[in-house]
């Protein structure tokens, strides 16, 4: 993981909006949660985090730290006769996670396919579109952060 000073956003974010970040890190491994919440201690706990940048509004200049997350991966941990309970990474592109579902057969996103965004993030708009997500749930894992 590198602490970068003064990183360019405006590639990483879907609406092209120049902005620029006093520190940023790339969150790839798992391994670096340790290092993050140092990171963030230093920082004074408050930063932000950016997922896939879309519907995202930046300003031109982040005093905050910005931590991307990176983290990938996607296995099935339970099959039941009810439901197939699938564990996302959050650095995970929500419409590719969706199509790894479909792929596997472990059926029931179809309809959430195209959305933008990454899985750790775009389970907020997922909940704001729906009406009802008594079949969907979801549990987000961030050990100090």
């Amino acid at each position: 993981m590198r602490d970068e000073t003064k990183q360019d956003l405006t590639g990483l974010n879907t609406l092209g909006l120049v902005s620029h970040a006093a520190h940023y890190l790339r969150l790839e491994s798992e391994q670096q949660l340790p290092m993050v919440t140092q990171w963030r201690q230093m920082a004074g706990g408050l930063i932000y985090v950016l997922g896939g940048g879309s519907n995202l509004i930046l300003r031109e200049h982040l005093s905050r730290p910005v931590l991307h997350n990176l983290l990938k991966g996607i296995r099935l941990i339970e099959e039941t006769p009810e439901a197939f309970i699938v564990e996302a990474a959050g650095g995970e592109v929500w419409h590719d996670f969706v199509a790894t579902c479909i792929r596997n057969g472990w059926y029931g996103l179809e309809n959430l396919a195209l959305i933008p965004g990454t899985v750790g993030r775009a389970r907020y708009r997922i909940s704001a579109l729906m009406a009802s997500r008594s079949w969907i749930g979801s549990t987000v894992y961030t050990p100090g952060i």
